[in-house]
């Protein structure tokens, strides 16, 4: 660990009387600091200023000496001293929600949405000042949480600005699991939306206990986890989390007024089911008079329906054997509606995703909709044969590797 050239006691720059070490790393160190005359309470961040991170660390100052938001680090000075710079800032009191996480494993919904909503607030004013600021690294460690449950955002390191947006990211520094998609591929680069993805990745570990930085990478549904969570926030943390930024919430504000709105949004949403139960009910009323009225034998009907079933199976297989995946496609989601409780043909689904080299999609099928209607996927074959080929296909041994692990595991049984 890198050993920080301040020490408790010492009058730095005559002006700031080092308490004590607050943090130590490879790069420098943070100190707890006094400032004589004012007796005001101050924090001292020590960085080394290697050559490579010169640019990194001016655009952090840039943009922390332009904020004035109250969740947000005061800047009070920068000094720069033997190959070295020092920036003094206001010192948020509190521990980072990452500690916070670690005792506590999992929270309340109505106290994640009150942290959301503040996240939201500092999202919102960081993305709409005149010069609009992504702050690119959100995740537990760089919250704090003061002594009324109030959120700070600290550490502007990798944020970036307006300007340097049209400039695809470069996959350094970011935070495996955090990050969101578009970080990682060299043809993008990250807007606002971009710090919407790593809010949700945030939510969803807070409400679930599940960390992203694990494996499987795979965000299910909230509500699996938890059955007492509200669908309206499960629908929300699932809209940040989308694969393609034009599939989450436009902006910080849309955001802020979903969580605001989340009573009439679980209202609106049981309606809806409600509805679609009774319509259910309806139809199946109907179907038994006319199956009753016709004659017809229902258990002559399965039959019938299980025969055509896998004879759509069997077609859509020749298809994907014969790289007809738009035909195999039809044919499968055809299947799907004959046995909707049958999971052969959407797990064959993605067979038609990985011959298309449609990868972000099948993920995204994975997380949204197969897991969530199967949970018990990991012990198919099947299934786990085609995650290795996926994982495979974008260069992540350790997932592949991870599937294969339980596919040995299944020849054992």
């Amino acid at each position: 660990m890198q050993e920080g050239q301040l020490k408790p006691g010492e009058l730095f720059e005559g002006k700031y009387e080092i308490i004590q070490v607050i943090g130590a790393g490879g790069m420098g160190a943070v100190y707890m600091a006094r400032e004589s005359g004012s007796g005001r309470i101050c924090a001292v961040k020590e960085q080394i200023l290697k050559a490579y991170e010169r640019e990194r660390i001016r655009t952090e100052i840039n943009i922390q000496s332009r904020l004035d938001h109250p969740a947000l680090p005061k800047l009070y000075s920068v000094i720069e001293k033997e190959e070295r710079i020092y920036i003094v800032m206001e010192y948020i009191r509190g521990v980072t929600l990452a500690e916070l996480i670690d005792r506590e494993k999992s929270f309340p919904e109505e106290r994640v949405r009150r942290w959301a909503l503040q996240l939201c607030d500092i999202l919102r004013y960081l993305h709409n000042l005149p010069q609009p600021v992504v702050y690119r690294d959100l995740k537990p460690s760089n919250i704090m949480i003061g002594p009324q449950d109030e959120l700070h955002l600290i550490d502007f390191g990798i944020a970036i600005e307006y300007r340097d947006w049209n400039n695809p990211d470069r996959a350094v520094m970011l935070t495996r699991g955090y990050a969101a998609p578009e970080q990682y591929d060299s043809r993008y680069a990250s807007d606002a939306r971009t710090d919407l993805y790593s809010l949700g990745v945030t939510l969803h570990y807070l409400l679930t206990g599940k960390k992203p930085t694990e494996a499987p990478y795979v965000f299910r549904r909230i509500r699996s986890y938890d059955k007492k969570l509200s669908r309206a926030m499960e629908e929300i943390v699932r809209c940040c989390l989308q694969p393609r930024p034009d599939q989450r919430f436009e902006s910080a504000d849309a955001l802020y007024t979903a969580l605001s709105d989340i009573d009439a949004r679980e209202r609106s949403i049981r309606r809806k089911r409600l509805a679609m139960a009774l319509a259910g009910v309806l139809s199946l009323l109907i179907l038994i008079m006319v199956l009753t009225l016709l004659g017809i034998s229902l258990k002559k009907k399965r039959e019938e329906r299980i025969e055509a079933y896998y004879t759509l199976l069997d077609e859509a297989d020749d298809a994907l054997l014969g790289g007809d995946f738009d035909r195999a496609e039809g044919l499968l989601r055809e299947a799907s509606e004959l046995e909707p409780e049958a999971e052969d043909a959407d797990i064959r689904m993605l067979g038609v995703y990985f011959g298309e080299g449609r990868y972000d999609e099948a993920f995204a099928y994975v997380s949204d909709e197969l897991l969530d209607r199967y949970p018990d996927l990991y012990g198919n074959r099947m299934f786990l044969e085609y995650m290795v080929k996926l994982y495979t296909a974008v260069g992540d041994t350790e997932e592949a590797d991870y599937y294969m692990e339980k596919i040995e595991k299944l020849g054992e049984e």
